[in-house]
């Protein structure tokens, strides 16, 4: 007996001691909402969260109203990645206007957040979950929702780092269907020492994805739509915030001293008047690399004057910075030039922004702007946005020119890989030397693409 328990006291001194795992619930930072109005341009914050449609009273036509969306952002506590064992994320709502038997289904997105209110948090991030509820349902959307991934990737062991939250509507039922959400609580169970994990799997986005197609067909503008400073306009695809001066939505059929290269629509960085910045919030995943495009020309008005317009994409730190120019000495005002650079993305999130260098009431118009993920290996040997030797706009050449036609000829794929295709092809016509002419040696590299 003696014996045996002799045993068993070494193998209990012997066997690895358990980590303590402690619960972690921070409050929130930031617990609020973002209102789009309908009927305009304008982006309301309210401090109460919501989300979903409300419609207005008094006699106001059906569709007029607000589309909220409910945006939360926590503190993360300080702690290696390797400790996080686990994290959730819940909240609740409660139906405040809400009329029919259709359910309201909502998403919710995480991104790296700043622990401060912002109009582009509305918009940031990466799907998480989708819920559903009834007009009768309280509380609603009590699912909890793991984000341990998430946590993990932003966690450092010191320094303030943030998550976030958005909760967006996401079908068009009939009539209004707004809940008010209590503040979520986020869960982040710590463990003492670093738990045993295989090393993960780097995360890629699936070949060829879209990430951004954006031609500016909406808002529908009759003439051109002046959106300054402090407002925000909503497209099919994405929502663009106006951070400086003001933009001009212009409609090219009405608007001849201007010209689109999809649609009928453009926009020209220089309002009336102001030299404008636009950005706009993408989801990305770290480490993954991407292909940014966009086509550029000028508006008339501006005579001799070149149009001038900076390109930045920013993550955890910047990540593309480039300008282009068009000059009425080269090229006719409405002759589209392509930008075509690549990225590596450093996080969940970056941010595309649009600046004009001019002043005034005329500028770039930019129009066809698309961002894909480039599938591995399809890159190598090509230099990435900002890198020394980095040659932009992309010139497809020959063998660019037979792949890009192929992609054409064969169709299918999503609107951005085509336009990008259709680019690629007329580059590559344009380096096609002439009949008896010799190959022209290649460019050397450019650090602002004309």
């Amino acid at each position: 007996m003696r014996h045996t328990s002799l045993v068993a006291s070494a193998l209990l001194c012997s066997a690895p001691a358990f980590a303590a795992d402690r619960a972690i619930t921070p409050p929130p930072a930031v617990s609020m909402s973002w209102g789009y109005v309908t009927h305009n341009n304008a982006v309301e914050g309210h401090r109460q969260p919501a989300v979903g449609f409300w419609q207005r009273a008094s006699g106001a036509k059906p569709g007029v109203g607000i589309v909220f969306v409910g945006t939360m952002e926590y503190q993360l506590p300080e702690t290696p990645p390797s400790h996080v064992r686990s994290a959730t994320f819940q909240f609740s709502g409660k139906q405040s206007q809400c009329v029919g038997a259709e359910p309201v289904v909502i998403e919710v997105y995480a991104y790296a957040a700043d622990g401060r209110g912002d109009k582009a948090d509305a918009q940031a991030g990466t799907r998480m979950a989708q819920m559903r509820a009834d007009c009768t349902t309280n509380p609603a959307f009590t699912q909890p929702i793991d984000v341990t991934a998430l946590v993990r990737q932003l966690s450092v062991p010191s320094g303030i780092r943030h998550i976030g939250f958005n909760m967006r509507k996401a079908n068009n039922r009939q009539g209004p269907g707004l809940f008010s959400l209590s503040p979520g609580k986020l869960t982040i169970v710590v463990a003492d020492e670093a738990l045993a994990q295989q090393p993960a799997p780097r995360v890629e986005a699936p070949s060829g994805a879209t990430v951004l197609s954006e031609s500016f067909e909406a808002p529908a503008s009759g003439n051109y739509t002046v959106v300054r400073a402090g407002q925000a306009f909503s497209t099919s695809s994405s929502t663009w915030a106006v951070e400086a001066g003001s933009i001009d939505i212009v409609n090219t059929r009405v608007r001849t001293e201007a010209a689109a290269f999809d649609g009928i629509q453009g926009i020209d960085l220089a309002g009336s008047p102001g030299a404008g910045v636009i950005s706009t919030r993408l989801a990305t995943q770290p480490g993954q690399q991407y292909r940014l495009t966009f086509h550029y020309a000028r508006n008339n008005g501006i005579g001799a004057t070149p149009a001038r317009a900076r390109v930045e994409m920013i993550g955890a730190a910047p990540l593309l910075q480039s300008e282009v120019q068009h000059d009425s000495r080269r090229l006719p005002f409405n002759a589209y030039q392509r930008y075509s650079a690549l990225f590596q993305a450093d996080g969940t999130s970056a941010t595309l922004r649009f600046s004009s260098l001019n002043d005034g009431n005329f500028g770039v118009v930019l129009d066809a702007v698309s961002v894909v993920a480039v599938p591995s290996g399809m890159s190598a040997g090509a230099p990435l946005a900002g890198a020394p030797g980095a040659a932009q706009p992309t010139a497809a050449g020959p063998n660019g020119l037979i792949k890009a036609l192929g992609t054409l000829v064969r169709g299918g794929g999503s609107k951005a890989a085509r336009d990008q295709a259709k680019g690629e092809a007329l580059d590559g016509i344009a380096t096609l030397p002439a009949a008896g002419e010799a190959p022209a040696a290649p460019a050397a590299p450019q650090q602002n693409p004309q």
